[in-house]
């Protein structure tokens, strides 16, 4: 397990990485002692990066509502009663007529008092196992595929800049964001 205060990319190359073992070296496993009991959220949600002959496929949020006028993955808030891959599953049929059959956890999200002092988490995938015809209307915005590689030129949330490059990496990923008055003032990720 490594513990970064900063990103690791190229967005912050040159700065130092901190490695929680003390010794500089990247871990090669997990073990249990490593394994950290995350808080309580108050909302739950999925978002899935579908990829596709090096695309992405990202909605551009029209809707009223918070994100309007980002770009984002796929997703939305896990219902009562249902799992993290039955939210997802719905979430992507419902915003782009696509079913998956494979997605893979890469990450979670956690955004302490995000919205009203709410604690707010969410589990991000990636999958590239999926098949149906893409919707030409979405409810929640506008679907496009975006070369992946200029993903981080689109209008995204401030933390997508921290961990969509993750997401090309073979690690899993614990982040946690700290906004105030919509800006990003401090975070923290963790990667496995």
């Amino acid at each position: 397990m490594r513990e970064c205060r900063r990103h690791p990319s190229a967005l912050n190359k040159g700065r130092e990485t901190e490695w929680s073992n003390g010794v500089g070296s990247r871990p090669t496993g997990l073990v249990p002692t490593q394994v950290r009991i995350l808080p309580p959220a108050s909302k739950h949600f999925t978002l899935c990066y579908l990829q596709k002959d090096g695309k992405t496929l990202m909605i551009h949020i029209t809707k009223d509502k918070i994100g309007k006028g980002k770009s984002n993955g796929i997703g939305g808030k896990i219902e009562n009663g249902e799992s993290i891959i039955e939210a997802l599953k719905r979430e992507v049929y419902e915003e782009t007529g696509l079913k998956i059959k494979n997605a893979k956890l890469r990450g979670i999200l956690n955004f302490p008092k995000f919205k009203d002092g709410e604690w707010w988490r969410v589990y991000v995938f990636t999958s590239k196992d999926f098949n149906g015809n893409i919707k030409r209307k979405c409810n929640e915005g506008t679907l496009e595929w975006v070369p992946t590689n200029k993903l981080l030129n689109l209008n995204l949330w401030e933390d997508d800049k921290y961990f969509i490059p993750l997401l090309e990496e073979d690690n899993f990923f614990v982040a946690t964001f700290y906004y105030k008055n919509g800006k990003i003032i401090n975070h923290k990720i963790i990667l496995y």
